[in-house]
């Protein structure tokens, strides 16, 4: 903008010199019949011609101009749109997993429901595979707040529910795909706190 403004006032300042030079021609050489030439008919000529070179070099700046502003506002336009939708974007994943935490959080706590319910009517197998299936999923989908209290709660029901159960009747409903499933779960967790559970699973 700074340099349009410089350019421009230095053409007007050299379009008036070239006016002041012409009128000092005037003044010192006025139209004489004599001479066969019309100075005033040149000078007029010139100054048309500078005139129309104005009146152009005008126009021609406010095409320029004209395009510049749509160039900057589509710029902007595309700026904001691709801003709009990247922000879109990360609203969209957080409300995902937000639901997704939500989800894990709810499943979670029925399971742990479901164990206990099943630890109080002696039901020592289905009591130890239901908090094994919460530790498996808090590993998988850490989603849960404070998970790591979560997982040791998990381990302390197992533990008391595998001192009483049945291993003829756990080996019927557990699965060889579960077991491993398990084994991976309970080898991820930290400071061998399932060392035990892990070597029960082993010897089944």
């Amino acid at each position: 903008m700074k340099n349009w403004i410089k350019s421009y006032w230095s053409n007007c300042l050299s379009i008036t010199a070239i006016i002041c030079s012409v009128v000092a021609i005037c003044v010192s050489l006025p139209s004489a019949p004599d001479l066969g030439m019309d100075y005033i008919g040149v000078i007029i000529g010139i100054l048309s011609l500078l005139v129309t070179m104005l009146i152009g070099w005008q126009i021609w700046n406010v095409i320029a101009i004209d395009k510049k502003i749509n160039n900057e506002v589509e710029q902007t336009s595309n700026s904001l749109a691709k801003s709009i939708d990247a922000t879109k974007k990360e609203m969209i994943d957080y409300i995902q997993k937000t639901n997704e935490k939500s989800q894990a959080e709810i499943m979670a706590s029925l399971l742990f429901l479901q164990g206990d319910t099943f630890l109080s009517k002696g039901q020592y197998e289905s009591a130890l595979l239901r908090y094994l299936d919460i530790i498996s999923d808090i590993i998988e989908k850490p989603y849960i707040e404070n998970y790591s209290d979560a997982i040791d709660a998990c381990i302390l029901k197992a533990r008391e529910a595998m001192n009483s159960v049945n291993h003829k009747e756990l080996n019927r409903i557990l699965t060889v795909e579960k077991k491993g499933s398990y084994l991976k779960a309970l080898l991820k967790i930290e400071g061998h706190k399932a060392i035990d559970i892990i070597i029960f699973l082993r010897g089944l």
